[in-house]
């Protein structure tokens, strides 16, 4: 086994956060444990609604990082009005920017009403462009970008930590996560509500919270 390109870590980190150095050698352990990171990175992913660590998007069949899995993260349908906003974020740098099939060129850094070409916001993946987008036209906005979060993010740490969090819980965990209270005297506890599992999604109640913050929502 392998790690996929969406991996959030890699063995080492986790074996190092558990404080189990010796098993980084052992072959079977790190096959179960790539299995469960390529599981978890994903289902972060699918929660969040967008992908989460940085990789290469293009429409170019030629291009080496073509990946028809992530066509659409290449090609869109023109959006209505002025804005464009990317599948993930933050957008790292950006190649090339076709609207039905004529490339457009960045605007100056002083041109706030991009009317000589776009204006990119990286951090929030937004792209704004006051010609427009020819709305109503399928699949004519084509985009050749590198998007989502890399080792130099701060954001980075902590979603392979939560990754570290929810694997551990998965597996060995010392608690229970989903411990709301216990008493030791005539020993009992109680677990959260059903309804409230639910709505954590399989998540440990401080990563569902910290996941939160990386979940694309739609409005409107």
């Amino acid at each position: 086994m392998a790690l996929n390109a969406n991996a959030l870590m890699d063995t080492t980190y986790f074996f190092q956060m558990n404080d189990d150095d010796s098993s980084i050698s052992d072959p079977e352990q790190k096959n179960r444990l790539e299995d469960l990171i390529n599981a978890v990175s994903t289902v972060f992913e699918r929660f969040c609604n967008r992908t989460l660590k940085a990789r290469d998007f293009t429409y170019d069949t030629e291009d080496q990082d073509y990946d028809p899995n992530y066509l659409h993260y290449a090609v869109f349908d023109g959006p209505k009005n002025h804005t464009f906003w990317f599948p993930t974020y933050p957008v790292n740098s950006l190649t090339s920017f076709y609207v039905s099939g004529v490339e457009i060129s960045a605007a100056a850094a002083d041109d706030y009403d991009a009317s000589n070409g776009y204006i990119l916001y990286g951090k929030q993946g937004k792209l704004i462009y006051s010609q427009g987008f020819d709305f109503g036209y399928l699949r004519n906005v084509k985009v050749a970008w590198n998007g989502g979060y890399t080792d130099d993010h701060v954001e980075m740490a902590n979603l392979k930590y939560q990754c570290f969090q929810a694997i551990r819980q998965y597996i060995n965990a010392p608690s229970n996560a989903l411990l709301e209270s216990e008493r030791i005297g005539n020993y009992s506890y109680k677990i959260v509500s059903t309804q409230f599992q639910q709505e954590l999604r399989g998540f440990a109640p401080q990563v569902f919270e910290n996941l939160m913050t990386y979940r694309k929502v739609a409005i409107g």
